[in-house]
């Protein structure tokens, strides 16, 4: 028995959600009162979870419940591929620091970022990934899978994604508003960035068994290194360029994976069996 998925239902139901909320951040931010936009960030931020339970849930499929909860709990992936997901962003950072000394960065990266708190920390690198996967990865991702092979899936996804923030930029306080104010050049890089960390994280996620904590795990670093270093705009455009060197040589180690219509997803009963 498979499940057919519903891709254009979940993703216009997200992307509506952060669509409705970026006049609020707009108006707002005119009115000097970006802290009042928060309760809508978050209602943004809860959607893809949401919207992904409530389709698994009431899809009167019991594999495609089953398999949810079995994903939820499942850490399915060997020490040593740990340590390397874990460690990819951290040292894609460091290399990246190390060359912008090259050309005339500070030392000072390798300082703790002065905005750092604890509240500042709980946030984006805990509760962020746990509620960003479990929607993402629950629902959004396979649903795409099932349709698509992992490298369109992967660029697909990260295009959403990458649009799902755009309400950020538009709130004082947040790195993407800081971004906009840099220039184009770093909106851009933003993009491309967080395009280039969909496909390594789907990577990843196919590659541990679709394991739902192994992505919040990594998420959760990925959040951690971009914000406890004093990190410049340059080291960041660097690092983006580190990542994707990595990506061309993981889709290239392995074609099959990125570009095989036969490995399509979908949820059988044999796979939950």
């Amino acid at each position: 028995m498979n499940y057919l998925y519903s891709p254009i239902t979940y993703f216009s139901i997200v992307l509506l959600g952060t669509l409705a909320t970026i006049p609020i951040a707009i108006f707002y931010n005119k009115k000097g009162s970006p802290q009042k936009t928060l309760p809508f960030i978050l209602l943004n931020l809860l959607v893809p979870c949401i919207t992904a339970l409530v389709l698994i849930f009431f899809s009167g499929n019991e594999f495609l419940i089953n398999d949810f909860w079995d994903r939820l709990f499942k850490f399915n992936i060997q020490f040593n591929y740990l340590v390397s997901f874990v460690f990819l962003m951290p040292c894609a950072v460091l290399i990246a620091t190390l060359i912008s000394l090259l050309w005339g960065g500070s030392t000072q990266q390798f300082l703790i970022s002065k905005d750092i708190s604890l509240f500042g920390v709980l946030i984006p690198v805990i509760i962020v990934p746990l509620i960003e996967e479990i929607g993402w990865r629950s629902y959004g991702v396979d649903s795409l899978h099932s349709n698509f092979n992992l490298f369109t899936t992967s660029l697909i996804y990260g295009s959403l994604w990458g649009a799902w923030h755009l309400n950020l930029f538009f709130v004082k306080g947040f790195h993407q508003s800081q971004l906009w104010d840099r220039g184009f050049i770093h909106v851009f890089n933003f993009f491309i960035g967080i395009i280039v960390i969909a496909f390594l994280m789907n990577w990843v996620f196919y590659n541990t068994g679709r394991s739902i904590p192994v992505l919040v795990l990594c998420h959760s670093v990925f959040n951690l290194s971009s914000m406890l270093f004093r990190t410049e705009a340059r080291t960041e455009l660097i690092t983006t360029v580190i990542l994707f060197g990595l990506l061309c040589g993981v889709i290239a180690a392995d074609k099959d994976d990125w570009f095989d219509k036969s490995r399509i997803k979908t949820i059988t009963t044999e796979e939950i069996e």
